[in-house]
């Protein structure tokens, strides 16, 4: 048995959830065609310094811990991280390059995401990069990947070129959520079905708020101490999305369904709501649960499975929308989601930041209702890609650490 410790947020966030489980899925798959039965072991990574818990990673009970192990997989998600805090290698699990001498087991970075929006400032890529070379000079030790959503670009602002030219990219898990069969009363069996997905979180970077600091500071002031929210372009947004959600609704007899995704998005929801009509929230209005994890992300990714469209902002619901093949349109706020269509070789998109995008986003909805099989068929195809580019790096991963020698 191939004992694998997988250090990732496994609580928290359904799109973590789904980008671990159909990594473990796909993994276990192609580890059974070598003849290799795998189990793994989640650790949280937030019971860790410097996150919300008090766990080490750079005791020596936890490197005794790791080196039980054959192999040591990090993430998946966006954890070569922007927060200061992250001081030793410029990543979520915080190693120190010295801990990475003491730990044995081979350790894979598998699909990272480096995402920062604009305005934001990113702290520590001499640390980042010093983790990479370390990767790079200890190739028997330490693999590192990106996912394909543009990270490998945007770390290249920071990173020295010779060391980051080789990282390679990997699709994200996500793509490959378990599928497993749930009642979810939010559907309605007679009608069209649209999904909707909106971001709470990083409302300022999103949104293309201003980005000063004494801006940023009244607006905290003000929403802490009056519950009074200013953000006049995501307002504007949000009542565009819903003039232009609210007519298509009306005019195909729809039902939509909101699908927050972790608890900040149930805000936005709230705002979006406000900007509908009160005949299309009463009668036409459905919003799905806020669920955690593994077991969260089976749920909420089989009502993506079984709408008939999916517009999202998060990264997540676009990836998973995409991999359960249901047509999706992503709507940007984050360089991440156009360069994950990109990608894809899609152009299913929008630019919130467009002025145009009410009337684009309605020629999109119409044009995949109308003919979703178009971009279904596409999608088969790109899966089928996808799936093999995961499938050749799981076998180098899976023949590196089984004939791997240790360092000394």
């Amino acid at each position: 048995m191939f004992n694998i410790l997988q250090i990732a947020s496994h609580k928290t966030n359904i799109g973590d959830g789904a980008n671990i489980t159909g990594f473990q899925r796909t993994f276990s798959e192609d580890a059974k065609k070598k003849n290799v039965e795998v189990t793994f072991t989640n650790e949280e990574i937030m019971e860790y310094i410097p996150h919300l818990g008090e766990k080490d990673f750079n005791s020596t009970s936890f490197i005794e811990w790791a080196n039980k192990f054959d192999l040591i997989i990090i993430g998946g998600g966006g954890f070569f991280s922007a927060f200061e805090r992250f001081k030793n290698t410029g990543c979520h699990a915080d190693f120190t390059l010295q801990t990475l001498t003491q730990i044995k087991t081979p350790i894979v970075y598998y699909a990272q995401g480096f995402s920062v929006y604009y305005g934001q400032k990113y702290h520590n890529t001499d640390k980042l990069e010093s983790l990479f070379q370390y990767a790079k000079d200890n190739p028997k030790r330490v693999k590192i990947s990106f996912r394909n959503d543009g990270s490998k670009e945007r770390a290249a602002q920071f990173i020295t070129s010779d060391v980051i030219d080789s990282i390679p990219i990997v699709p994200d898990g996500g793509f490959y959520v378990p599928e497993k069969n749930y009642e979810h009363e939010e559907l309605s069996e007679n009608q069209i079905n649209i999904g909707i997905q909106l971001a709470g979180d990083k409302s300022i970077f999103r949104f293309q708020e201003n980005n000063k600091i004494y801006m940023r500071a009244i607006k905290k002031f003000l929403s802490l101490f009056f519950n009074v929210e200013v953000s006049r372009n995501q307002n504007k947004i949000l009542r565009n999305l819903a003039d232009e959600i609210g007519r298509s609704v009306k005019a195909k007899s729809a039902n939509l369904i909101l699908l927050p995704h972790i608890h900040s998005d149930l805000a936005i929801t709230e705002k979006f709501t406000h900007h509908l009509s009160k005949d299309l929230v009463r009668f036409s209005t459905n919003i799905a649960g806020v669920y955690r994890g593994h077991s969260g992300a089976l749920r909420q990714f089989d009502l993506y499975r079984k709408l008939d469209l999916v517009i999202g902002m998060r990264f997540h619901a676009n990836v998973c929308a995409f991999g359960v093949e249901t047509p999706s349109i992503g709507l940007v706020s984050h360089d991440q989601l156009d360069a994950l269509y990109q990608n894809l070789e899609s152009d299913d998109y929008i630019y919130l930041s467009d002025p145009a995008f009410p009337k684009k986003l309605s020629r999109k909805i119409d044009e995949l209702l109308t003919n979703p099989s178009r971009v279904l068929n596409a999608r088969k195809q790109t899966l089928e890609r996808l799936r093999a580019t995961t499938k050749a790096f799981h076998n180098d991963i899976i023949e590196w650490s089984l004939v791997r020698t240790p360092d000394v």
